[in-house]
């Protein structure tokens, strides 16, 4: 079954593809002291949002946080977040 994302599809896919991989055990988890089962838990519920302001607020301070783990390179995140935005999925 393939995940169906309201919100920034792309970036989501691709972040939480590489913080399962370099975090195998990940569940997510809101908290702070525990950054990659944060953005897990962040990026699932931001999906629930009715506000597209509030999810993009939420995607930026995720693409921060991801590439502080080195999950991803802003490069990368720049053309994947350009990406969503194009096909305008909020």
């Amino acid at each position: 079954m393939t995940l169906k994302y309201k919100y920034y599809p792309n970036t989501i896919k691709f972040i939480t593809e590489k913080l399962k991989r370099k975090f195998p055990k990940i569940k997510p988890k809101e908290d702070l002291k525990n950054m990659p089962a944060n953005l897990f838990w962040m990026m699932k519920r931001m999906q629930s949002f009715k506000d597209s302001e509030k999810a993009s607020r939420w995607i930026g301070w995720i693409v921060v946080n991801s590439e502080i783990l080195g999950v991803i390179k802003n490069k990368q995140s720049r053309k994947l977040i350009k990406k969503d935005c194009k096909k305008d999925n909020f």
